[in-house]
């Protein structure tokens, strides 16, 4: 089930409910900020994922990146600013622990 805007679907803003009830999981995000967030949670779930850390570490991890204490510190949460810092450190870890190639970047 989803909570939606108002003025859905002009706004297109949503979020997705908990089964069962009518607890928002994250906060409403328009199509934009809901495609930083599944990019940044691809990214940050592969840092636990991948072995690198275990999710309770990786969660810690997070929060620490972010400054936010650890009840805080989830994606659904985060505006388009904090999705790319997580995007951003996700990527950054995961290259220099090998666990990711890095991006060639375009010249100019």
């Amino acid at each position: 089930m989803l909570l939606v805007c108002r003025n859905y679907p002009v706004c297109d803003a949503y979020v997705r409910v908990l089964p069962g009830t009518n607890k928002p999981v994250g906060t409403m995000a328009n199509g934009k900020l809901r495609a930083m967030r599944n990019t940044a949670h691809r990214y940050f779930d592969m840092i636990h994922k991948s072995g690198l850390m275990t999710k309770n570490e990786a969660y810690q991890w997070l929060a620490y990146k972010v400054c936010a204490p650890l009840s805080q510190a989830h994606i659904g949460l985060m505006g388009e600013y904090y999705c790319q810092q997580v995007i951003d450190e996700s990527k950054k870890l995961l290259i220099s622990r090998g666990k990711l190639r890095e991006e060639k970047r375009e010249a100019g």
